[in-house]
């Protein structure tokens, strides 16, 4: 606890003294007030891509990237960088901190007409137009206690600043716990929007089935992401015979130690596949495993069970068209 006092003495301090810049074209920000994976990335690749259907110049900013590239390999979270690169070709992502988004139109090759910060919320130094915060609802506030008491990054007043909520990962929680979360989100005044997830396919790189092919089948799932859970949950809801599922930290760094280790697994239990998310998959196919290795293509979905319009409707309402 006396830690947790220190960090929010911090978090205050930055935010007091903090001076935001503003830029010429919008700014989305799509983050969270818990540490850890509450489904940013594919809400991050949904914004983006409307913004591109709609022929913005798109640049992605994530504290994910290395000096302003896609340096593959230097960060502990290349595997977003792989990931937004392959579903946002068009776009540009760049390094979030130490660098003015003024600087970005020569490092895109072309004129910026939008930004969309990944993991946002706490970047006090950059002007927002929407900030967007998603909001787990397996763990929506963890024990309410700060880092590293608890996971709370803020303390949970602080979300009034949010301009839209999404809760993330419906189908881990019942439909009258979901709408209790629902109610508390909307003591802020704002709206709350419900993002569900796809399975459009498993891929290997080379080839797609359909997820229905799993249905009836012992499958080993391997996931590497701050919510392993809701990654199993999805896929259970495919019916496969067995699920054996083998979770690791967040962004985890794989060894040829650990791909052994899968591959006895797999073999002890019989596995017909072997399903992992896209994340995982960019780093566990460059190793080579020899396995039959394959991703599950997920796409978000955004729902209004809350409210009257639609998320995009809402979201775009800032560029005043």
């Amino acid at each position: 606890m006396p830690f947790s006092l220190f960090y929010l003495m911090a978090v205050v301090i930055k935010r007091t003294f903090s001076r935001p810049e503003h830029f010429p074209f919008p700014v989305f920000s799509i983050g969270n007030i818990l540490a850890g994976g509450t489904g940013k990335t594919p809400l991050v690749i949904h914004v983006a891509s409307r913004l591109e259907s709609l022929g913005f110049k798109v640049v992605v900013i994530s504290s994910a990237a290395q000096d302003g590239e896609r340096r593959r390999g230097l960060s502990d979270r290349f595997d977003e960088i792989e990931m937004m690169g392959s579903r946002l070709p068009r776009a540009g992502i760049v390094l979030k901190k130490g660098e003015s988004l003024r600087a970005l139109p020569s490092k895109t090759g072309g004129r910026v007409t939008a930004g969309v910060i990944d993991d946002g919320f706490q970047n006090y130094e950059t002007g927002r137009d929407l900030d967007i915060v998603t909001v787990d609802a397996s763990n929506p506030f963890d024990n309410r206690l700060l880092l590293p008491s608890g996971l709370l990054r803020e303390p949970i007043s602080f979300a009034r600043r949010a301009d839209i909520f999404v809760i993330s990962h419906p189908y881990m929680v019942c439909r009258k716990k979901l709408d209790r979360l629902a109610f508390k989100l909307k003591r802020f005044g704002k709206p709350v929007f419900v993002m569900d997830y796809r399975i459009n396919g498993l891929k290997d790189g080379k080839s797609s089935l359909p997820p229905e092919a799993i249905s009836g089948k012992e499958i080993m799932a391997v996931a590497g992401i701050g919510n392993p859970e809701s990654f199993f949950t999805l896929l259970d809801r495919f019916n496969p015979a067995v699920l054996n599922a083998v979770s690791y930290p967040d962004h985890f760094r794989y060894t040829a130690g650990d791909i052994e280790r899968i591959r006895k697994e797999f073999q002890r239990k019989g596995a017909s596949l072997i399903v992992t998310t896209e994340k995982d998959y960019v780093k566990l196919e460059k190793m080579n495993p020899g396995l039959p290795l394959c991703y599950a293509d997920i796409s978000g979905v955004l729902l209004n069970p809350y409210e009257k319009e639609d998320f995009d409707t809402r979201m775009l309402s800032v560029l005043k068209f």
